[in-house]
């Protein structure tokens, strides 16, 4: 769908699957294409897997997609203790399990550092419909309300995250309104549309600055 729209986007996949049926991902290049620009890694897995089997599934999903995934997001953004460092160890450059900015910041763990990506729900289909029920027109709404906002009262860069799953908004009618916010964002001289392994990069060379 954001292929046709022309604009780069994640691949986010979960890890059971990948690790346990790899052979499907292969064939499903709408979800994790070989060329695709960032990938992500969805998992319960981090809180108990050993290091070797958290490894062993990274390779599973690199050789079923032909991308090794750089970012890792767990469901709802729930993280445990030590799930920065692990996935810094296991070679990932980014995670998404953190809530508590707005912007992308770099965690440093001695001398070498993984950027946390904050996670955002206010333009995301399972709050908004499997959760509260809303009409799928209602993510639009908030999206262009949340421009209008951060248009007129910020100051700095912003982020937004508008984010639909398979077996939700895939489905018309979402998956048409998820259409017209890639319109609206791609109409936007002030929107800047990339990955997030893209804005990581750009923050890490901000860093270095």
């Amino acid at each position: 769908m954001s292929v046709a729209q022309g604009i780069a986007h994640p691949r986010i996949t979960s890890g059971r699957p990948s690790a346990t049926a790899p052979a499907a991902y292969s064939t499903a290049g709408t979800i994790i294409p070989a060329a695709a620009p960032s990938s992500g890694f969805h998992t319960h897995w981090l809180h108990w897997m050993h290091f070797d089997v958290r490894v062993a599934s990274t390779e599973l999903l690199q050789k079923a997609t032909g991308v090794r995934p750089t970012g890792w997001i767990s469901p709802r953004s729930t993280p445990g203790v030590r799930t920065p460092r692990l996935l810094l160890e296991a070679g990932y450059d980014w995670h998404g399990d953190t809530l508590n900015d707005d912007l992308p910041y770099v965690v440093q763990f001695g001398a070498k550092s993984i950027v946390a990506f904050p996670n955002n729900t206010e333009v995301n289909d399972l709050p908004l419909y499997m959760k509260h029920g809303n009409s799928p027109r209602m993510m639009v709404e908030i999206f262009e309300d949340w421009l209008d906002c951060a248009r007129k009262r910020e100051t700095g860069a912003v982020r937004m995250d508008p984010a639909i799953h398979s077996h939700v908004f895939t489905r018309q009618p979402g998956l048409g309104m998820y259409e017209r916010i890639m319109e609206i964002a791609r109409a936007a001289p002030d929107i800047w549309i990339g990955t997030r392994a893209q804005a990581v990069a750009h923050v890490r060379s901000i860093m270095k600055e």
